[in-house]
């Protein structure tokens, strides 16, 4: 049986800005008779949770429940624009033990002090426009990660040097 891990209800979301988020899986290819006897659940830093717990961030512990749906993290605060790796073990009523996908997730802003982004635009937009543009200028240094925080009343399509950044259009500030 393969588990497919969720969080809020989202597989590798980014952008979780709760301080407290929650987490579900579903068993795929489950046989009939076949119950989650207990979980555990591990949030760490870590790309491979249960090979190094060490890492953990938390660590729900042996937990006898047949709960799968909203588990509320339990741990210490998640940092502003962080990854952290999940995964869960299961053992059924027939004593066997599967271990979930790996997920991911990265958080938002945390703090409402961290917002300290400039309003993106220029001194001619009023309530009707619809586009603007802003420059960015990057130094030399090579990029590993980059974030953009989007604040909209409506939808927004987002580019860089004339390229969509996802594969999608319309996306929702949500």
């Amino acid at each position: 049986m393969r588990i497919k891990i969720f969080c809020e209800y989202l597989e590798n979301p980014i952008g979780i800005d709760l301080e407290r988020p929650r987490f579900s899986w579903q068993g795929i290819g489950a046989l009939e008779g076949v119950k989650q006897l207990s979980y555990r659940l591990i949030v760490s830093k870590h790309k491979d949770p249960f090979e190094d717990s060490s890492m953990a961030i938390w660590d729900s512990g042996t937990v006898l429940s047949d709960l799968s749906t909203n588990i509320t993290y339990g741990g210490e605060a998640l940092e502003t624009a962080e990854r952290y790796y999940y995964q869960v073990k299961i053992i059924d009523n027939q004593m066997n033990e599967y271990l979930s996908d790996v997920g991911l997730f990265i958080t938002g802003i945390m703090e409402k002090k961290s917002w300290k982004a400039m309003w993106m635009g220029s001194s001619q937009m009023n309530q009707n426009t619809l586009w603007f543009r802003s420059k960015l200028f990057l130094n030399k240094k090579k990029i590993k990660d980059a974030f953009a925080y989007i604040i909209s009343p409506n939808y927004y399509v987002m580019t860089v040097n004339g390229r969509a950044v996802t594969d999608t259009v319309l996306n929702n500030a949500w």
